[in-house]
């Protein structure tokens, strides 16, 4: 390798030791008086959740905060005092006394003295001034929706309920029935003989207890003996739930259909259609009710004219909520089997 060395003189050499000296005193000068200044540091981290609105009109921007300094650059005073005085005295003695050799001397003196006086004083101030405007919100983290908040946004609702309130209803979901049992209103059964009286996809391949073709279709008078098992129980109770989960707005009917029922169809509240989540629970517990019991029912399965009767409540379904705005229908249809009775 061949390696270049430039020709380095002395004068070149006092050059760069004067530079190098000089930019020390300035680093130094620099340092040490952005020492006495402390910069401010972040010393925590703040955590902002954020929801998501959907349907909003507006979201606020995300912009970067803007830093302002203004650094105070050191400042050097010089006071040089160079004013020389210089008081030369120049003396001149003559003796004139006339003699034979006349002698004339002359002396001068000149004391010259300058006393230049140089002082510099450097006051090196360094305080930088950091000013933070945050004109955004920053996030960090995950960003999580809700969708219960973009509820509020949502149209009112009309409820339609079609119920099964047949027989079967009163079975458990396995086609459970107890026979001979004395019956209690929205209480377990005492007594009887248990039964599998239907066989369906819930029924295990060994169930425990002996078929009974008797007992088929369910009943009142056959319903399991622990009421809270039984189908009718679980949807009612599940009804309950979604009257509660209503907004103020929401409005809803139901229609208990089974075959028992005179003209298959009942309506609950018979008032029609009801905001009033008192009324509506009190009238989804006694639709088909068994004996005055919330939880026992009987009949056939007319699902066909169920759907009959919903079209004619849907043509007269309020079309606006007390605040205006248009519900939009829902039709929930809640059964554990087949129509078994047609129309004409």
């Amino acid at each position: 390798m061949t390696s270049y060395h430039p020709r380095c003189t002395p004068r070149v050499i006092s050059r760069i030791a004067a530079m190098a000296l000089l930019v020390g005193l300035l680093f130094a000068t620099t340092a040490g008086g952005m020492a006495q200044t402390d910069q401010p540091k972040a010393t925590s981290s703040v955590y902002l959740p954020l929801v998501i609105q959907p349907g909003a009109s507006t979201a606020p921007a995300l912009t970067t905060p803007t830093v302002t300094a203004t650094p105070i650059l050191p400042t050097a005073t010089a006071t040089a005092n160079t004013t020389p005085t210089a008081s030369p005295t120049a003396t001149a003695t003559a003796n004139t006394t006339p003699t034979a050799s006349p002698t004339a001397t002359a002396t001068a003196t000149a004391t010259p003295t300058a006393s230049p006086t140089a002082t510099a004083t450097a006051t090196p101030t360094a305080s930088p001034t950091a000013t933070a405007t945050a004109t955004g919100v920053g996030v960090r983290g995950p960003v999580s929706l809700n969708p219960r908040w973009a509820a509020y946004y949502s149209p009112p609702v009309a409820y339609l309920v079609l119920l099964d309130v047949s027989g079967s209803m009163s079975l458990d979901y396995v086609g459970h029935g107890t026979i001979g049992a004395t019956h209690y209103i929205q209480a377990d059964s005492t007594g009887g003989t248990d039964y599998l009286c239907e066989i369906n996809d819930f029924t295990p391949p060994n169930d425990p207890y002996p078929f009974n073709p008797g007992c088929n279709g369910g009943g009142g008078e056959v319903a399991w003996r622990h009421y809270q098992e039984r189908r009718i129980y679980s949807t009612k109770v599940a009804l309950y739930s979604l009257v509660d989960a209503m907004n103020p707005s929401d409005t809803m009917q139901v229609i208990a259909f089974s075959s028992a029922i005179t003209t298959y169809t009942q309506l609950q509240p018979a008032s029609g259609w009801s905001r009033d989540r008192t009324s509506l629970k009190s009238s989804i517990s006694m639709a088909g009710a068994y004996k005055n019991d919330s939880y026992r029912t009987s009949g056939g399965t007319p699902a066909a004219n169920a759907f009959k009767k919903a079209r004619e409540v849907l043509s007269t379904a309020p079309h606006t909520a007390p605040d205006g705005q248009i519900y939009h229908q829902a039709v929930i249809y809640i059964g554990d089997g087949m129509a078994n009775y047609f129309l004409d």
